[in-house]
């Protein structure tokens, strides 16, 4: 099972991410919380407790939360002025020195 979920997770963490370098961030954040806790908290009592699957009831949860992610990222990269977005994202990188910019890869390279 955990063939398909991996999956799920994999490519929605990575929609969220492209949507972070186009200046999405609190989409991403009020997405993967309203699933996480909203969708996955609310079905994993649902499922678990009150139908009795117990932790496959919790798995199942799980599952449901990262594909609905998926699905929303992937509505919204779909709905994305592209042309806007990387316009964006253009000007920000030119706008910043080369100091700048490997200044914070270095940080985002310790930081990982």
């Amino acid at each position: 099972m955990y063939f398909f979920v991996i999956f799920g997770d994999l490519i929605c963490n990575t929609l969220a991410a492209i949507l972070r370098v186009f200046g999405e961030d609190r989409f991403g954040l009020k997405g993967f919380l309203w699933n996480n806790y909203g969708i996955g908290l609310s079905c994993s009592l649902l499922f678990g407790v009150w139908l009795g699957f117990g932790f496959y009831g919790v798995w199942i949860s799980l599952v449901l939360g990262f594909y609905v992610m998926l699905v929303i990222s992937a509505i919204k990269l779909k709905k994305l002025d592209w042309e806007k977005a990387v316009h964006k994202v253009s000007t920000e990188h030119k706008r910043k020195s080369f100091n700048e910019v490997a200044k914070l890869e270095t940080e985002m390279h310790d930081f990982v």
